[in-house]
């Protein structure tokens, strides 16, 4: 345990954007500024300790079982195996919301030598066309060999679907291509349309009827 950890305030969970640049484009995405290509004072892919010594502070400041790294996409940040090897000697535990399309054979190697809780990858349709239509072009077999490399690697994997009016009646296929891939844990996320997201409410939000069949799948 980390020294002074008896006088701080114990904390379950915390979640840090350690990014605001993306290699994607997602249209369910909440992060209105993305929009500025990931310029902003949160963006740890500039130069300089920002998120790690923002996360120092937190961790001397509370006592917190685990950390969830979020962005943007944490895998383009030159800080992400700085804080993991932070978290580490720290003894918190970490996990990660990434869209996998960075995660390659060394990247997913690398990342199983931390022990990760679970790396969170979304997949939105069984297909090229409705997984991209979510999330831009030229990302999906990107997304699938991330998740490949992540099962072979054995970090475990938690498979997201966003449930949106374009992908409803695709779940139980979608849950199908999960379980090719090797992946047993399964999160359904409805559409929210909240921030950046808000703007595509009119295409993506599913009525009553659709997360029925969603769920029926």
């Amino acid at each position: 345990m980390h020294e002074g950890a008896a006088q701080r305030p114990k904390v379950s969970s915390v979640a840090v954007e350690l990014t605001a640049y993306c290699n994607q484009k997602c249209s369910y995405c909440y992060n209105e500024w993305r929009e500025d290509g990931g310029k902003s004072l949160f963006d740890g892919s500039q130069p300089g300790p920002r998120q790690l010594e923002r996360v120092r502070r937190l961790l001397d400041a509370w006592d917190i079982d685990h950390l969830t790294l979020t962005g943007g996409e944490p895998c383009a940040s030159r800080e992400l195996f700085p804080l993991l090897d932070l978290l580490r000697e720290r003894g918190v535990g970490a996990q990660m919301i990434s869209n996998g399309g960075l995660i390659d054979d060394a990247l997913a190697k690398r990342l199983a030598s931390y022990d990760l809780r679970f790396v969170q990858v979304t997949l939105n349709g069984p297909s090229r066309e409705l997984h991209e239509a979510h999330v831009g072009e030229g990302h999906f077999e990107l997304t699938l060999r991330g998740v490949r490399e992540l099962v072979s690697a054995r970090v475990p994997v938690v498979g997201c679907i966003v449930v949106t009016r374009q992908n409803a009646n695709h779940v139980g296929e979608i849950l199908e291509l999960w379980e090719e891939l090797g992946v047993r844990h399964i999160a359904l996320s409805r559409f929210s349309p909240a921030g950046y997201a808000a703007s595509h409410a009119a295409t993506l939000l599913p009525s009553r009827s659709d997360l029925i069949a969603a769920f029926e799948a």
